[in-house]
């Protein structure tokens, strides 16, 4: 993934997201069965695919510790 691509995709919500990574985790499944049988030539784009998953699932991960945050610091002041 280029760093457009990733800069692309931390500007997304939460939603997007969640559909980028189901659709990456069908595509990874078809990529393995295709490579299993023989069919797949390329392996290199499975890892592409992985890396890509990873990626995302980190800016989602980040994304909602920032919203779990940012809920602390208000309830902190509204206790006070």
């Amino acid at each position: 993934m280029k760093k457009k691509d990733l800069n692309e995709i931390k500007t997304k919500s939460a939603d997007q997201l969640k559909k980028n990574l189901a659709d990456l985790k069908k595509e990874i499944a078809s990529l393995r069965i295709d490579i299993g049988m023989g069919k797949g030539k390329n392996v290199h784009e499975m890892r592409a695919k992985r890396l890509s998953l990873a990626q995302i699932s980190t800016v989602m991960n980040q994304k909602l510790a920032l919203e779990k945050l940012d809920q602390a610091k208000t309830k902190n002041k509204e206790e006070k």
